[in-house]
């Protein structure tokens, strides 16, 4: 998870990415999301809904625990 437009140096893009992970398992608690992506078969768009989340952030929290692709 690198977002360059807010993080130039190698110190802004870890503290943005410890940022972001904090936030993804506040927001998305890791057991939690792991059985609700598992009970959805993986479905991002119901998975983001039922966290009230985007979708794209629904799917980078994913990608980050493994789940997906």
């Amino acid at each position: 998870m690198k977002f360059p437009r807010y993080a130039k140096t190698a110190e802004e893009i870890i503290m943005d990415r410890e940022a972001n992970i904090f936030a993804y398992s506040f927001l998305m608690p890791i057991e939690d999301f792991k059985v609700k992506w598992h009970e959805l078969n993986g479905n991002v768009y119901i998975v983001a809904d039922f966290f009230k989340t985007t979708i794209f952030h629904t799917a980078q929290w994913a990608k980050y625990l493994g789940l997906s692709a």
